[in-house]
């Protein structure tokens, strides 16, 4: 029996010292695993400060969105309601604007195109009165008046020709103001 005890303190003591040896390798294994532990709860850390950084940003993001397509909203809808308000000043315009005045405003357009002839041939009296010198004896101003009409006659001619202000000028030694006049008016008299 004493060696049945020796056995057993024996296999005792072998156990309690496996027993150490595996409690210090569960130990290290335990840091290990609890710095492992560790380094994956600070990455997660890291990526939750990441997200909550990204989920801020784009919160701002969005409200400066939303503020900028307000703004803008209101913007539009301003120039949608000044339109409008254009649109219908101008159909009450259109509206109470009788026939009777645009019959008047078209009587209006056809007395003044009665008028301008008239005007232009006036015009043509003071001119050829211009040439008319108190100075000259009765018959020599006879004379110019008709010369001076045959010089618009043949101006008349040779533009009815096709000849154009220059080719007038040159060809009668006149210049080309008095022909522009002398066709402004004959275009004015036949408008008429």
């Amino acid at each position: 029996m004493g060696i049945f005890f020796a056995f057993l303190n024996a296999l005792s003591v072998f156990l309690v010292i496996f027993s150490l040896i595996f409690l210090l390798l569960f130990r290290r294994w335990g840091k290990r695993e609890f710095a492992r532990i560790e380094k994956k709860k600070k990455e997660l850390e890291e990526i939750l400060n990441t997200a909550d950084q990204m989920i801020d940003e784009l919160n701002r993001f969005s409200d400066y969105v939303i503020t900028n397509l307000e703004e803008k909203s209101l913007t539009v809808e301003k120039m949608v309601f000044s339109l409008e308000n254009k649109i219908n000043h101008n159909k009450e315009y259109l509206e109470n604007i009788k026939p009777l005045e645009i019959e008047t405003k078209e009587q209006n357009i056809e007395n003044v195109k009665t008028i301008i002839p008239f005007q232009s041939r006036a015009s043509a009296a003071v001119n050829t009165k211009w040439h008319v010198n108190k100075n000259i004896p009765n018959e020599n101003r006879n004379i110019k008046l008709k010369a001076n009409s045959s010089k618009t006659a043949q101006i008349l001619q040779l533009a009815e020709e096709g000849l154009n202000e220059t080719e007038i000028a040159k060809k009668l030694n006149v210049g080309r103001g008095e022909i522009q006049l002398v066709l402004g008016m004959s275009k004015g008299i036949r408008e008429a």
